[in-house]
């Protein structure tokens, strides 16, 4: 996917391509945004700007980089260190993946590859790969362009070897890290790079964007997949295209939040047992579309639209909302972002959601004073 592909983010578009025209292209720079924001697309369109300059007098491009067959664009991202020490086994079936969805989450990356719930991380193995490509001269004699995707999830050893590269790297080289957490990268790391930061995408621009993305879509489905994800651009595809495991993952939700509202003790702990046999990537993506869940309840109390009878979550988070209210919704948010980082911590995922279970259960049914 390349700039032209890209109907989204056109003003930090312009400003990309120019200074790849202008030739002032800052040698790190950081795309943060949501996973599944559209930053991965929008960096590797960006590369795609740096590796093939202008069109041809024909109006053709050359666009081997966006398709990440360009021999000058390499990609890493975060392996489970059990499988392989590094991403390059994984590229060819990321190519594949990348084509067929731009705007995939890392989750989705990783529940294509990764069956054994265990968690990825990007190592120091994976560093000295990438300083050893960029210290080969360009294959085509131009530029070279690193893209890091999720470098938040670099260890320790990994980030302090590419402190130096970070810093200085080879003539022609230029570093696109792309992730969704960049508090979360080391001081000095984030010192050396220029953010390139995302906000959501307009309402109006993401409706556009649904309708020329799914063929034959309802007008009124598109609006709503915009309201529910909230200008992420990967949510609002799924929910558009009826995405069969989110429609799970919602159901699943919304039974616990019934079990924890009627106080079934009994029964919410079967379904915490059936939840903790899941893999670490499935217990994190349930919490974090509860989390969204649980926002799109609160929100109802303020904002007026109709709900349409056919849509079970928006039936669902429309009977929910009162009980997600002023009193209570700041509380609930914490519990659940606490729980998804301990789950990413590795946490004994029973006892986690146990924890969680029991807190809801209280904050649904006592919610805190306002005051």
């Amino acid at each position: 996917m390349d700039f032209s592909n890209l109907p989204v983010y056109r003003d930090i578009q312009t400003s990309l391509t120019d200074n790849a025209k202008s030739g002032r292209v800052p040698h790190a720079q950081f795309f943060l945004g949501q996973d599944g924001s559209g930053n991965l697309p929008l960096a590797i369109a960006y590369a795609n700007e740096l590796l093939t300059g202008e069109a041809d007098m024909f109006g053709g491009k050359d666009d081997r980089a966006s398709r990440l067959e360009h021999p000058d664009i390499h990609v890493v991202f975060p392996m489970v260190q059990s499988m392989d020490k590094t991403s390059e086994s994984l590229i060819p079936r990321f190519r594949e993946a990348y084509k067929n969805d731009p705007f995939m989450t890392f989750e989705t990356w990783m529940d294509l590859v990764n069956d054994s719930g265990k968690s990825a991380l990007i190592s120091k193995h994976e560093s000295e790969n990438i300083i050893k490509k960029l210290s080969l001269k360009a294959y085509e004699g131009g530029k070279k362009v690193m893209v890091i995707w999720m470098p938040e999830m670099m260890n320790i050893a990994c980030a302090n070897k590419l402190l130096k590269l970070i810093e200085e790297p080879p003539p022609g080289s230029v570093l696109l890290l792309v992730g969704a957490d960049f508090d979360a990268m080391l001081p000095t790391i984030r010192s050396r790079v220029q953010l390139v930061k995302l906000k959501p995408v307009k309402d109006s621009e993401l409706v556009s964007f649904l309708e020329s993305r799914v063929t034959g879509l309802d007008h009124e489905v598109a609006q709503t997949a915009v309201r529910r994800a909230e200008g992420n651009l990967s949510q609002a595809l799924s929910i558009a295209r009826g995405d069969s495991k989110d429609n799970s993952l919602e159901v699943q939700i919304q039974d616990w939040m019934r079990l924890c509202y009627k106080r079934s003790v009994i029964e919410f702990m079967k379904w915490i047992d059936s939840v903790a046999k899941e893999g670490k990537e499935y217990q994190k993506q349930l919490l974090s579309t509860a989390l969204e869940i649980f926002r799109m309840a609160f929100r109802k109390n303020y904002v007026t639209m109709p709900v349409r009878s056919d849509d079970m979550l928006e039936v669902f988070t429309q009977k929910f909302s009162p009980f997600v209210n002023q009193a209570n919704a700041t509380e609930l948010l914490e519990f659940f972002d606490k729980a998804y980082q301990d789950i990413d911590r590795n946490g004994n995922a029973r006892i986690i959601f146990t924890d969680l279970s029991f807190k809801v259960t209280k904050a649904l049914r006592n919610p805190v004073s306002e005051n």
